[in-house]
């Protein structure tokens, strides 16, 4: 009996070793597939975060300073130039005021003369010396 019972424990200790080591594999190929599966979701959140951070806020911030850079670039050299060449800014300046001048003398011409000769008249008394005093002078 002991000799055909050494053999059996020598049999099943062995297939005992086979089971853990088969069960160990087992389990270790598992914890490598949900370690790659984790670290597979881990980089695709990270993917995903990247793909919003790129279209919701780099993208805008990129056209919008492309847009600066533009008018910088156009209208912004334009008003530096007119800034560091002031007889240019006032020919700008003043041709504009002079259109807008005549535009409202256009407009209100009449009101203002009427304005003007009523004020005018109403100081003439006051007016009249210094005319006189003014051509006393000139004569």
């Amino acid at each position: 009996m002991i000799r055909g019972t050494i053999p059996a424990i020598e049999r099943w200790a062995a297939g005992l070793y086979h089971d853990v080591l088969t069960f160990a594999q087992w389990a270790y190929r598992d914890a490598m597939r949900l370690v790659d599966t984790l670290f597979r979701w881990v980089g695709a959140q990270f993917g995903a975060f990247e793909h919003w951070v790129i279209n919701s806020i780099w993208a805008p911030l990129d056209k919008i300073a492309q847009r600066v850079l533009g008018w910088i670039l156009k209208e912004g050299a334009y008003v530096y130039y007119l800034l560091t060449h002031p007889d240019k800014l006032v020919a700008l300046l003043a041709g504009w005021l002079w259109r807008e001048w005549f535009a409202l003398l256009k407009r209100y011409g009449r009101t203002i003369a009427k304005y003007l000769i009523g004020h005018i008249i109403g100081e003439l008394a006051a007016l009249a010396p210094v005319l006189e005093d003014v051509l006393t002078h000139l004569l």
